[in-house]
C-alpha cells in the first residue's frame, strides 16, 4: 500500500461491503486502513510499562509490535492451542501471555513479565497494609469513644436504679445523674431506656404520694370518728 508520497508502508486494511439481497450486487463498500504507526498507537497501552503487545501471523511472524525489538515468547501453534482450549492465558519463559484470536486467523498476543506482576501485586499489598495501619488506630479510637460513652450512660443508669432501690426518692427527676440529649432524634437505645426509667420513677413517686395522702386522710377520718364517739360520753358524765 502506498501513501500520497508513493512510499510503500506496512499496514492492515479491513474491508466491508453491503450486498443487495434482492439483486445480489454490491451496493457499496468501505475500507479502513491502519498503517503501522497508527496500529502501534492502539497496541501500545503505556510506554512506561514492560507490557508488550504484538500481532502474530499464522506462520509465527510478527506483523506489528508495540515494542521495536520483540522476539515472540509464544509460537503460533501454542497461541492456537490456547485459543482452541479456551485457555487464553499461558505462562511461557517467565512471561504471562494472553492470546486473542482475530477474524483473519492472526493472533493478538499481550505479554506481561511475571516480575512486573509480582511488583505490582506487592505495591497493592503495601498500600493495603498502609491503609490498615492508618485506619485501624482511627477505628479503634472511635470504638473506644462509643464504648466509653455507652458505659458511662449505663453506669449512671445503674447508679440511679441502685439509689431508687435503696429508697432514695428525694432526687428530682430534672436533676437526675444521667442527662438526656436535648433533641429526641439524638436518642440511642440507652437514652430510651433512661427515659423509660425516668417515667417509671415519676409514676412510682406520684403513686406513692397519692397512697401517703390517702392514708393520712384515712387516719384523720378514723380520728374524727373516735372523737365524735367519745365526746357524747364526756358530755353525759358532766
Amino acid at each position: 500500500i502506498f501513501d500520497n508520497t508513493r512510499t510503500p508502508k506496512n499496514g492492515i486494511a479491513c474491508c466491508r461491503a453491503q450486498v443487495n439481497h434482492i439483486t445480489g450486487t454490491v451496493d457499496y463498500a468501505f475500507l479502513i486502513f491502519l498503517n503501522e504507526d497508527e496500529l502501534l498507537k492502539i497496541l501500545n497501552y503505556s510506554s512506561s510499562t514492560p507490557i508488550n503487545t504484538y500481532i502474530l501471523s499464522q506462520s509465527g511472524a510478527i506483523i506489528v509490535s508495540s515494542s521495536p525489538k520483540t522476539d515472540p515468547h509464544i509460537t503460533a501453534e501454542a497461541a492456537k492451542e490456547s485459543v482452541s482450549n479456551s485457555n487464553r492465558i499461558r505462562t511461557v519463559s517467565h512471561y504471562v501471555c494472553y492470546c486473542l484470536s482475530l477474524s483473519n486467523g492472526w493472533y493478538q498476543i499481550t505479554e506481561i513479565p511475571e516480575a512486573y506482576i509480582f511488583k505490582s501485586t506487592l505495591g497493592i499489598i503495601k498500600w493495603i497494609l498502609l491503609s490498615l495501619l492508618l485506619f485501624i488506630p482511627l477505628i479503634t479510637i472511635i470504638i473506644l469513644y462509643i464504648v466509653r460513652r455507652l458505659s458511662f450512660k449505663i453506669s449512671n443508669l445503674s447508679s440511679a436504679m441502685n439509689h431508687y432501690q435503696l429508697g432514695d426518692f428525694s432526687n428530682n427527676e430534672k436533676d437526675s445523674i444521667y442527662k438526656l440529649p436535648e433533641s429526641p432524634s439524638d436518642f440511642d437505645e440507652v437514652d430510651y431506656l433512661c427515659l423509660s426509667f425516668e417515667n417509671m420513677q415519676h409514676s412510682i413517686k406520684t403513686n406513692l404520694n397519692s397512697i401517703v395522702e390517702y392514708k393520712i386522710r384515712e387516719e384523720r377520718l378514723k380520728y374524727q370518728l373516735l372523737q365524735s364517739q367519745i365526746n357524747p360520753h364526756f358530755l353525759y358524765n358532766i
